[in-house]
């Protein structure tokens, strides 16, 4: 992998290439951000440009280091990720003790260490002031890369001793270049919320069968009956809470577009735009408008412990009285 490869975040790998290629990387960096937007990405190319043996700003896939990279078995690379088999996948001290015992050695293939911690809020207390110690009173030449979707979780402590990088969503053409590079239709990109891994997930998960299904809902509602919506929404509350708010997702998205359809906006789904816009012909703005905010408490309500088929049943009743 090159910098070339990073889908977005530009400012900030410009930043991580200059620091590495000055030699002036911090001794701790925190990578902040929503999860599947690329960060651990970066982080392993930072990892694997800082223990290249060549000085460079990116790792030059040809000496030891970067060969041992490519092999998963660089001596002194420590990666630390929480067990996701277990139900509430943590990350436990004996990660990290067997990590500091490792990094009180001397490296050997690379000028330093690199300790690369993945999902770094789901350490204890106990772990998290572990590094902390670490960090305040380093052993040898070492350098930590946190990487977190939920840095309010860790210490304050730990923070504080750390440089943060913040990873902003990417955008919907920066999803949709990732899903091309990888063989997958595009239009998904709209539904990822800025996350090309929550778009390659909602791909594998039938994620342009419930696109379809949403448009096709929105452009019967004037036919449909009380008995279709039950049992459209029978269907529906069978699937997990995360699909069911993926629904309803794609719907606020869709009635967002159609409201802007017409004024030359750039549109998550832009490929169906002339459907759209016959959508707010035909309904009209205060309905499309009246539909959003119901849409948007329908998706409040699924975060909480609320019956998903009633939810479900008073959005899309209250969605077929109004047409």
């Amino acid at each position: 992998m090159d910098w070339t490869d990073i889908i977005g975040h530009a400012d900030i790998t410009r930043r991580l290439r200059a620091n590495i290629a000055g030699g002036s990387f911090p001794h701790a960096v925190i990578f902040s951000g929503a999860r599947g937007i690329g960060k651990f990405s970066v982080a392993e190319l930072t990892a694997a440009s800082l223990l290249c043996n060549s000085p460079t700003e990116a790792p030059c896939g040809r000496c030891a280091s970067c060969r041992a990279i490519r092999a998963g078995n660089h001596p002194d690379l420590f990666r630390i990720a929480p067990d996701t088999s277990s139900k509430n996948p943590t990350i436990k001290i004996a990660q990290i003790r067997e990590m500091l015992s490792g990094i009180a050695l001397e490296p050997m293939i690379s000028d330093l260490r690199v300790i690369l911690i993945d999902d770094a809020h789901t350490m204890n207390n106990i772990s998290q002031n572990s590094i902390l110690k670490t960090i305040e009173e380093p052993v040898g030449r070492s350098a930590f890369i946190l990487v977190t979707d939920r840095r309010s979780d860790l210490l304050i402590t730990l923070r504080s001793r750390c440089i943060t990088l913040n990873f902003d969503r990417l955008t919907v053409e920066e999803v949709a270049r990732g899903l091309k590079a990888r063989g997958l239709d595009e239009s998904i990109a709209a539904l990822a919320d800025g996350s090309l891994g929550r778009a390659i997930k909602l791909s594998e998960e039938g994620g342009l069968e419930m696109r379809r299904n949403v448009l096709d809902v929105l452009n019967r509602l004037e036919r449909m009956t009380v008995e279709d919506v039950f049992v459209l929404t029978e269907e529906l509350s069978k699937n997990p809470r995360g699909t069911v708010s993926d629904w309803l997702t794609c719907l606020e998205k869709f009635l967002r577009d159609a409201l802007l359809s017409d004024v030359g906006a750039r549109l998550y789904n832009e490929d169906v735009r002339a459907e759209l816009s016959e959508r707010r012909r035909t309904l009209g703005e205060r309905r499309i408008f009246e539909m959003f905010d119901r849409a948007l408490e329908a998706q409040r309500r699924s975060a909480t412990n609320a019956d998903l088929r009633l939810i479900c049943d008073a959005l899309m009743l209250r969605m077929i009285r109004s047409v």
